[in-house]
């Protein structure tokens, strides 16, 4: 399956919005929660960096420490951003269309820009909670990056 006009102007749409808003304003006008963390969320047999709890309308990105690029962090974040808006666009789960998503949505973003909302993000980030926390919070299936 390849992204649609109507994935590549939601990415741009995106895009126009976060070169002016820092990442939490943008997606609480569309009631979506973001809490960030510093450090990667270990799961069994893996390290997960970002969720997207639709049942809760909430994104979660682990590992915004200073270690990952700015780019790496704001990739994480659009990747999520797709599988919250996917809408039909893309099918859930489908990691390769949201990291194409992703891809489109950051190139649109300034270099000042990705610097400035990944700060913003690293800002917001407190001590992550442990894997079966998330598990708790949301029964529901959930999209982790992987």
């Amino acid at each position: 399956m390849t992204p649609t006009t109507d994935t590549l102007s939601a990415a741009a749409g995106y895009a126009r919005e976060l070169n002016v808003a820092d990442p939490a304003d943008v997606l609480a006008r569309r009631g979506v929660e973001l809490q960030t963390f510093p450090d990667p969320l270990d799961l069994p047999g893996k390290l997960a960096w970002g969720i997207w709890h639709p049942s809760i309308r909430r994104i979660e990105l682990f590992g915004c420490n200073a270690e990952r690029s700015d780019r790496d962090v704001l990739l994480c974040l659009a990747h999520e951003i797709g599988h919250m808006d996917r809408a039909g666009r893309f099918p859930p789960g489908d990691e390769r269309l949201a990291d194409e998503f992703a891809e489109r949505l950051v190139d649109r973003l300034s270099p000042a820009r990705v610097g400035a909302c990944a700060r913003a993000l690293r800002r917001m980030a407190r001590p992550a909670p442990s894997a079966s926390c998330v598990k708790r919070v949301s029964p529901n299936p959930i999209c982790i990056s992987p």
